[in-house]
């Protein structure tokens, strides 16, 4: 995991131990002399309960229950990679696990407002073709097709530009990661390699589910913006290959890794400007504007629901 990954993690599990320790049930998950409990189905059990005691102790000292799900998630994920064990009983019966279902009917019967995860607004293709074209004419197109790539596939801002880590080609998405079949001036589609995410934190699912960008002469083709983008970038001419490099595909004016916070100053800036949005309209949007905007868009157009979650990596219903 990435480092700030981790730090959340261990976070979590310390919250989740000094929970279990101040209700006496330490020693249920955690034995003394540190030997997994066999995994029996009463011990599945006891596991999953105190996960769900725990989700309840964090609503009653006024966590959202969006942070609740990812703070119980880190537990089960941090435990898992630890000792090797699945903590509760997701993943041995139902799809939703039973404190996945608690969390749920918190929220329907227990409303409780989530000030951690403000919802965004969704983008819509209109503003995503302003944000093209206002790019292009700043001389900055990198940050519009960004945008452009990450509506049409559903991707999160945060795996196509810089966070905060320095840019690393192995993790980070590099121009090499683009694959244009069959070649770069004839191409019909680009297969985008990604590689760890936010959902996919070794890249193992990545691998098997590449995303694949139509390549066609529109100005809303988002594997065109992207030929467009590197033969611009390297002054190629028609017929030309481009080198296969490790530089970062979206870059900022120096050559360096476009940030993410770039990225979301452009598009409010854009909407406030020239998109007829005031400027506290424009702070609803963020960056997974463009992912939501991409699905919602989606939807629209007739799209199943196994289609988007194939499309975004999603797994849940």
């Amino acid at each position: 995991w990435r480092p700030k990954t981790q730090e959340d993690k261990c976070r979590a599990a310390r919250n989740f131990q000094a929970f279990l320790t101040a209700v006496g049930m330490a020693a249920a998950v955690f034995p003394a002399n540190e030997v997994t409990p066999d995994k029996t189905k009463e011990q599945r059990g006891r596991e999953e309960d105190l996960l769900t005691a725990f989700a309840m102790h964090r609503a009653f000292l006024g966590q959202g229950l969006g942070g609740i799900a990812t703070m119980v998630s880190h537990v089960r994920t941090w435990y898992e990679h630890t000792y090797d064990e699945p903590l509760g009983t997701v993943g041995w019966a139902a799809k939703m696990s039973p404190t996945s279902k608690y969390i749920k009917s918190m929220q329907i019967y227990y409303p409780i407002k989530d000030n951690e995860c403000k919802k965004r607004a969704p983008l819509t293709q209109e503003q995503t073709r302003l944000m093209v074209k206002t790019a292009r004419q700043r001389s900055s197109p990198d940050v519009g097709v960004a945008i452009l790539v990450a509506f049409a596939g559903l991707f999160r801002m945060g795996e196509l530009t810089a966070t905060d880590q320095p840019y690393n080609p192995v993790e980070d998405m590099a121009e090499s990661d683009l694959r244009f079949i069959p070649s770069f001036w004839t191409a019909h589609s680009v297969v985008v390699e990604m590689g760890r995410s936010k959902a996919d934190q070794d890249g193992k699912r990545a691998k098997l589910r590449p995303r694949v960008l139509p390549v066609d002469d529109e100005d809303m083709s988002p594997g065109g913006a992207l030929r467009t983008m590197i033969a611009e970038r390297h002054g190629l001419r028609k017929g030309t290959t481009p080198m296969r490099s490790t530089a970062p595909l979206f870059q900022d004016g120096r050559g360096g890794q476009l940030k993410q916070s770039a990225v979301l100053t452009y598009m409010r800036t854009t909407l406030e400007k020239r998109g007829g949005k005031s400027r506290e309209e424009a702070m609803m949007y963020g960056t997974h504007s463009c992912r939501i905007g991409g699905a919602t868009r989606l939807f629209e157009l007739g799209a199943t629901a196994d289609v988007m979650k194939n499309m975004g990596g999603w797994s849940s219903e």
